[in-house]
């Protein structure tokens, strides 16, 4: 649950298990939303949303082809495993997705993506970059914040780790916030059922509110302390609607055990974004996925198992979970 001050609503997140145990979050796409208060959700809705890509220098990441190309290479040097019979390639419905290239049975691990590689606030933590800042900001110390703001400042630097993973990601997510009045994409809109279109709005509403909020509240923090480092010209809110994008749509929920001093050890979602394992397309029915760990909480490696027998040519998708039209057309990756 998402709690902040009286003039904030109040969100409640209820993310749904997968059967494997694994919360494919998309952190707002499992979602059930609603707010115990009355009236207009807050001003800042009406702030009409900006995206711009804060990504260094983007020409050196090359041709889309290239970049994927990169990443997966990158991601196997750091110790991913990426099944040998698939690869990225254009599909029948339009655009591109992951394709079994040979046979792949069932069960067999499509990816593997060790700790080193996923992304989230520990990674965060852990950057001397931003040990000081921790230490200052608490409004930093939640997985959807860090994240975004670790996003944009990695970004920013041309020899980051991270760089060709970043140099992968999209300039923009179209999530409906970002439609603007006039946006040919809300013809979708009027496809949903009649019953789901006020939930939809509802979801996309909410959804901005939050955006902005974590926006407003964490930068109201940071630029007491650490303004010289954290510039408006670069972290601006443009730049922010990018990274928050990404989070919103890209992200894996980490169930962590965290053990007490006393009584029976809590647990807790991390957001956790994981390169290459990020590549299939959304089906109802898709690889099942997978923390792998022992019993500690560190070395878990994130693992997308076969969901059935794939012939050569067949796409590999992956799934968001169980939900309604209006959930997927206002959280997912459409356009």
């Amino acid at each position: 649950m998402v709690t902040t001050s009286r003039q904030t609503p109040r969100l409640n997140w209820q993310l749904k298990p997968l059967k494997s145990g694994l919360l494919l979050c998309f952190f707002v796409a499992l979602l059930s939303i609603y707010v115990q208060d009355t009236g207009s959700p807050g001003q800042l809705q009406e702030w009409e949303f900006q995206i711009d890509h804060p990504l260094i220098d983007p020409a050196s990441c090359g041709t889309a082809d290239e970049r994927i190309a990169r990443v997966i290479k990158w991601s196997k040097k750091h110790g991913a495993y990426i099944h040998p019979n698939v690869s990225v390639a254009s599909v029948k419905r339009g655009g591109r997705g992951l394709v079994a290239t040979g046979q792949i049975k069932h069960w067999e691990a499509i990816f593997r993506i060790p700790q080193k590689l996923q992304l989230n606030l520990e990674t965060v933590k852990k950057d001397p970059a931003f040990k000081s800042v921790f230490k200052d900001v608490p409004e930093l110390q939640d997985g959807f914040s860090a994240l975004s703001l670790y996003l944009i400042h990695e970004a920013r630097n041309k020899t980051s780790f991270w760089r060709p993973f970043l140099c992968s990601l999209p300039s923009s997510v179209p999530l409906p916030m970002f439609w603007k009045a006039g946006d040919s994409r809300k013809k979708m809109f009027k496809s949903l059922p009649a019953d789901q279109r006020e939930y939809f709005t509802t979801v996309v509403s909410k959804m901005k509110d939050y955006v902005l909020r974590k926006y407003t509240i964490l930068f109201r923090a940071l630029r007491k302390k650490h303004s010289s480092k954290f510039q408006d010209k670069v972290y601006s809110r443009a730049t922010w609607a990018w990274a928050s994008s990404l989070v919103l749509s890209r992200n894996w929920g980490r169930v962590m055990r965290i053990p007490a001093k006393d009584g029976p050890p809590t647990t807790q979602v991390m957001q956790t974004m994981a390169p290459a394992a990020d590549l299939p397309n959304h089906n109802t029915f898709g690889l099942s996925a997978r923390f792998e760990t022992g019993k500690s909480n560190t070395g878990a490696t994130l693992r997308l198992d076969a969901d059935r027998d794939y012939a050569a040519g067949d796409e590999v998708y992956i799934s968001y979970g169980s939900k309604c039209n209006a959930e997927y057309l206002a959280t997912c990756k459409y356009g």
